[in-house]
């Protein structure tokens, strides 16, 4: 395949296939166990983080705060 890519003109290094990463969450307030699936773009999680500081909403992602945290 990367001799195919090459003879193209294009940049092995630039070629990505969906990467897959854990995402691991832990706290106090945090649930036990939950098991997001598979996010639809890394974006989320960034949102996320975001929802947890209490930041203004980021163009991209979908915060999953709601699904992870404990609500007192």
């Amino acid at each position: 395949m990367l001799d195919k890519v090459k003879k193209a003109g294009m940049d092995v290094y630039t070629i990505h296939s969906r990467e897959y990463v854990p995402v691991l969450v832990a706290g106090e307030r945090i649930k036990k166990g939950i098991n997001l699936g598979i996010l639809s773009t890394y974006a989320d999680i960034g949102q996320t983080v975001a929802d947890l500081l209490g930041c203004e909403r980021l163009p991209n992602g979908v915060s999953f705060k709601d699904e992870i945290m404990i609500l007192r």
